[in-house]
């Protein structure tokens, strides 16, 4: 400075003096910058991480559950399924016995009717035999030919009586069809009946 007579030199080293502490002022400021970035990032992440921590364990609890709900589940359906099961055998084994119950005692009735027609058949028997055997005189005879056409006569009287029977039964029903399918006397409908009761009123 002192050959050259001037602060020149002085000047430009002030100046770069001042621009390097600009330089490191601001590295400094935008490396504070960054660290602080990197720490709400951390912290950002930690907090992220911890909420993901949190919605997993609430998963894990969540599936838990679910699992001791199929669970049960199904153990209620293998219990129901074993009282259906058992139930239905019981209701089957009991028909059953029922059924042969039931069976045996139209075997035993049908085994007493034979045997009680078998021996009405045989009495029969037995009783007309006895009467040709014993038949020595003609009243007798004509008392047994009377009796014989009286027991027709009756039996004639009673299948005519028997076929009345039938047959106005058989004219009943047909009559009740006939109303019911035209809607006559008591079945007729209701408002049939209520227009007949106001013309009737007019």
């Amino acid at each position: 400075m002192q050959e050259k007579g001037t602060y020149t030199v002085l000047i430009h080293l002030i100046k770069r003096t001042a621009e390097k502490e600009v330089e490191e002022n601001n590295i400094i400021l935008n490396d504070t910058a960054a660290q602080k970035t990197v720490q709400d990032l951390k912290k950002k992440l930690s907090q992220e991480m911890m909420e993901n921590e949190r919605e997993i364990s609430s998963l894990c609890r969540e599936l838990n559950k679910l699992k001791e709900e199929k669970q049960e589940i199904e153990l209620k359906i293998d219990r129901e399924t074993g009282y259906t099961s058992a139930w239905e055998a019981a209701q089957c084994e009991e028909n059953t016995e029922r059924c042969n119950i039931t069976l045996g005692y139209l075997r035993t009735s049908l085994e007493d009717i034979l045997i009680l027609n078998k021996n009405e058949c045989r009495v029969a028997r037995e009783i007309d035999a006895f009467l040709k055997q014993n038949i020595a005189f003609r009243e007798r005879q004509e008392f047994i030919d009377q009796y014989l056409a009286e027991k027709e006569a009756a039996r004639v009287l009673r299948e005519l009586e028997e076929h009345k029977k039938h047959s106005a039964i058989w004219i009943q029903a047909w009559w009740r069809g006939v109303m019911v399918r035209r809607k006559l006397g008591p079945y007729r409908p209701d408002e049939k009946k209520k227009k007949k009761t106001v013309k009737g009123k007019k």
